[in-house]
């Protein structure tokens, strides 16, 4: 849109097949300034290997199947749409999109796409985008100072970031609400996110059975529930409101502080770790997959 609004023509490389992880990084939340290459070569441990595309001069990945450069001209547009999204819906309309006048072809032989079909979760894409969600949503938590978290998890189901659950350790009393307002206000968790979930060091924030067990019976109704409305939403999201709004549910499924402090709330029915053992030495074909 910049370039159109000065009238230039806006270029364009479009890479199909590429690395999974730079798939990945293309649509995380990074920070502002943060190259995807930079970060990939991190997790990597090396840098990227890139090629000057001889149309656009952009930084293309060097092992890329297929590379299409062109350039999009300002009052070039044809009707697109609706799109399958990565929430399991044809959520956008039929509008006017740029077309690409493509200039350069750079490809493999026998090239070899790397896809991400978008449809009803599990996806791979929600599933990315849930994954790179949650560390950026950690990394927002440590960086207001909130001490003691131990996980934090986007649920596959609910795609991307639309259902968070946190794992504390309480340290003070209203620790869950904070981490519950930061984690779902921060620039990561913002974004069409939906539901936003702690719960106490006990809980597997990454176990779906474990977290809606704290939410059975840790939670109240009444007291436990905070909503945020007006939040950041799109057209990807069936339930946004006018203006690319939407509504938020925040669920404090943590024993009560004070209950805790004092030792007041009923202690968990575990089968001791003597026990566990000697069930494993005397069944370990039922318990060698879980070792």
């Amino acid at each position: 849109d910049k370039y159109f609004e000065r009238g230039q023509s806006c270029k364009f490389a479009i890479v199909c097949g590429q690395d999974p992880l730079l798939y990945m990084l293309s649509a995380s939340p990074l920070p502002a300034g943060v190259s995807e290459y930079d970060f990939a070569g991190g997790i990597r441990g090396e840098p990227v290997e890139v090629v000057k595309g001889p149309f656009t001069g952009f930084p293309i990945p060097a092992d890329a199947e297929i590379v299409l450069e062109g350039e999009a001209v300002p009052g070039q547009s044809k009707p697109e749409g609706p799109f399958g999204e990565w929430m399991g819906y044809y959520s956008d309309d039929v509008v006017p999109r740029p077309c690409v006048n493509v200039k350069t072809v750079m490809y493999r032989n026998n090239p070899i796409l790397t896809c991400a079909p978008q449809h009803k979760p599990v996806d791979e894409t929600g599933l990315l985008k849930g994954i790179a969600g949650a560390a950026e949503i950690w990394n927002a938590l440590e960086a207001c100072g909130l001490p003691e978290i131990l996980g934090v998890w986007n649920h596959e189901g609910a795609p991307a970031t639309r259902f968070t659950a946190i794992q504390i350790r309480q340290r003070y009393p209203g620790h869950a609400r904070n981490v519950l307002h930061v984690a779902s206000n921060c620039m990561a968790g913002a974004y069409n996110g939906k539901w936003t979930v702690v719960v106490d060091d006990d809980v597997d924030c990454s176990d779906i059975d474990q977290v809606l067990w704290a939410m059975g019976t840790r939670f109240d109704p009444v007291t436990d529930i905070d909503t945020v409305q007006k939040a950041w939403s799109s057209g990807r999201d069936p339930m946004f409101l006018p203006g690319n709004f939407n509504n938020r549910i925040l669920i404090d499924a943590c024993i009560p502080y004070n209950r805790k402090l004092r030792g007041e709330f009923p202690r968990v029915v575990e089968v001791p770790d003597d026990v566990r053992e000697k069930l494993k030495a005397k069944f370990p074909d039922l318990f060698k997959s879980r070792a």
